[in-house]
């Protein structure tokens, strides 16, 4: 960590953290950090020991753990800071990072939102609003979810012969990456249902 504004800081300091790290993300607000680390740099960690820490930035301390069972994909902070959306799988053996969670991100408790059922959350995004996106794929279709912010479906949209494969969201735009039958991905602004 180090300080910005008024010149360069010569004294950065090291957040230590258990393991290796792999990715982080800055909470809207600039005061804590998720971190996802694993025990070791070996391939079998990352995939089946991943972790997500919780970081006070300030003070550099390891604020909760997300305990997943399984690997790990995409985390994403809530504009709030309140809680991340999780994709992650639902235990070791889980083939694939599938099951989309909401975390509380002051206590690292999470819950899935669509655990057993036949689809697989690619992609997430908080929304302005307060909502989540998420790209979900079921079967050989992808649908467009919105998530009110307590991890109840709000609205389902399907995208036709659009093949959903990732989403981003700011300024009161959503972006999607999709597949269509004649040609691979191209980005699309996703407006008023449409």
């Amino acid at each position: 960590a180090a300080q910005l504004g008024g010149g360069l800081d010569e004294a950065p300091r090291e957040i230590a953290l258990p393991g290796f790290v792999s990715a982080f993300d800055v909470s809207p607000d600039g005061t804590r950090a998720l971190v996802q680390t694993a025990p070791t740099p070996l391939v079998d960690d990352s995939y089946t020991k991943m972790r997500v820490n919780l970081i006070d930035l300030a003070s550099g301390d390891v604020t909760a753990i997300v305990e997943t069972p399984g690997k790990i994909g995409d985390v994403e902070w809530a504009g709030d800071g309140s809680q991340l959306s999780l994709i992650a799988g639902v235990d070791m053996n889980d083939p694939a990072a599938t099951t989309l969670h909401l975390v509380d991100a002051s206590t690292g408790t999470y819950r899935a939102l669509n655990a057993g059922a036949a689809e697989a959350a690619v992609d997430a995004e908080w929304l302005e609003s307060g909502r989540l996106a998420a790209v979900i794929h079921v079967g050989t279709e992808a649908r467009l979810r919105l998530y009110d912010a307590d991890g109840s479906v709000a609205q389902e949209y399907d995208p036709g012969e659009l093949i959903l494969t990732r989403i981003e969201a700011a300024g009161g735009t959503l972006a999607v990456a999709a597949d269509t039958p004649r040609h691979p991905s191209e980005l699309f602004v996703w407006k008023d249902g449409a």
